[in-house]
Formats: structure tokens, C-alpha cells, sequence
């Protein structure tokens, strides 16, 4: 494969998959080459066409040339603060769905960023199976009204909707909506633990159910779920949701 180029002129590699009218365009900004590597070959068999930018003026110019469904941008670019970086993109209107690269943890906790639109991080340590799972949602939630007005109660029951219609990647980004907003509930986490146990990774979905318990011992849909998980060998047994909701 060829190097690119410092300039980072336009690279677009296809997926394995046949190009449809469909087709998604995402644009990665990182000043990293193997980060850019990493990202663009985690997202090949998806039906994504990818673009790439090494520095921010690099991919301004292109997000300015062209419209794309979502942009990876690395949280630390040389050539610009990490605020100012959101502040520029919204101010010319600029409203794609963002996917922040970090190195440094969560940046939940910066309020301007989240305000800004930094509400999905990424860490630089991912991988690829992350990568493909965080688009995903991302993706899964791009066309709904009002996303991010919703308040906390509508998410979870948005959450428990998706679940049952197996929409698991829609559903994940309610909940990971909802913990933003509510950290200490013990209900995302049970629910999450749900979508876990759906795909059939019981040991993630008893480490949820265990999160959602640390947070309140007393949350029986998590204490049912726990006894049941640990117990079941019938796939078909249903995890509680909570509030009458089975799944």
C-alpha cells in the first residue's frame, strides 16, 4: 500500500462489499498515518467509502468540498486547540456526526466539547471490532428526530423498544445517551447488559448486570437477570428490562 501523502490529498478505498446507492461516506481526520491505517482498514467491510486528512485545515477543506455522513477527527491535532476545532465546525453549520479519536479517556466530562457535539469518543487503543460497533451506532441513530433533545426517560424507553425489535446498535446509543446524562442509574447498564446477553457474550452481560447491581443493590431487574444468566442453558429464556418489559 502506498504511503500517503503528507498533504493529505484525497485517498478513497472501497470495502470489500459492492458500492450501493446507499453507500456511507465517512471522513477520518488524524495526524497519525497507522492511527488513519488502523481506522480505515477496522471499517473495509462495511459498505463505507473512506476519506482521509491528515491535519484539520486538510479536512475542513474537504468537509467544506463534500457532504459526508460521519467524520472521525483525532482529539489533538497539531494544528489546532481540540474547543476551537468544534467551535469552527459549528459555526459554519457544519452538523455531521462526529467520532472523536482520544488518547486521553472520556471527554464526558468537558460540557463545552459535549455541547459542541463531542458526545462520541473513541480511544486510540480500540479495537477493530470497536471501531465497526461505535459507526454502527452512530449511523443506526443518524436519521432520528430529535436524538439529542430526548430527556432521559424516553431514551430508556427507546432503549427497551430497539432491544425487542433486536435493533441492538440503536439501542446502545440510547443507553450510552442516557448514561451521559444519568450516570448513577442502575437501569442502562442492566439494559446494556441485555444486548449483551442477546449476542450471546454472557460474561460481558454479567459484568453489566454487576455494574448496574454496584449501583444499586436493590434493582431487582438486575438481581433477576444475574440468577437467571447464571443459571439458564435455554437461549430462550428472557432478560428483564424492567418496568414489565421482557426480552
Amino acid at each position: 500500500m502506498k504511503k500517503e501523502e503528507e498533504s493529505g490529498a484525497k485517498q478513497v478505498e472501497r470495502g470489500e462489499k459492492k458500492m450501493t446507492d446507499e453507500t456511507v461516506n465517512i471522513l477520518i481526520v488524524d495526524d497519525e498515518a497507522e492511527m488513519r491505517k488502523v481506522l480505515r482498514d477496522a471499517l473495509q467491510e462495511g459498505n463505507y467509502l473512506i476519506d482521509t486528512a491528515d491535519n484539520f485545515r486538510t479536512g475542513f477543506k474537504k468537509i467544506e468540498q463534500q457532504e459526508y455522513d460521519l467524520i472521525l477527527l483525532d482529539l489533538k491535532l497539531p494544528d489546532i486547540d481540540e474547543i476551537e476545532m468544534l467551535e469552527k465546525m459549528r459555526e459554519e453549520n457544519i452538523m455531521t456526526p462526529l467520532l472523536i479519536i482520544t488518547d486521553y479517556g472520556s471527554i464526558k466530562s468537558n460540557v463545552k466539547a459535549m455541547k459542541l457535539g463531542a458526545v462520541d469518543y473513541l480511544r486510540k487503543s480500540c479495537d477493530p471490532e470497536d471501531v465497526k460497533e461505535q459507526v454502527a451506532e452512530i449511523l443506526a441513530r443518524k436519521d432520528i428526530e430529535d436524538f439529542d433533545q430526548a430527556d432521559y426517560e424516553t431514551l430508556i424507553l427507546k432503549a427497551k423498544d430497539a432491544i425487542n425489535e433486536r435493533n441492538f446498535d440503536l439501542a446502545h446509543s440510547f443507553l450510552k445517551r442516557a448514561i451521559i446524562m444519568a450516570e448513577n442509574h442502575a437501569e442502562p447498564f442492566n439494559l446494556l447488559g441485555a444486548i449483551a446477553e442477546k449476542k450471546n457474550n454472557k460474561e460481558k452481560a454479567m459484568r453489566l448486570y454487576r455494574a448496574s447491581l454496584d449501583i444499586d443493590p436493590t434493582y431487582e431487574p438486575a438481581q433477576d437477570n444475574i440468577e437467571r444468566a447464571s443459571q439458564f442453558n435455554d437461549r430462550s429464556e428472557q432478560a428483564n428490562l424492567g418496568d414489565n418489559y421482557r426480552s
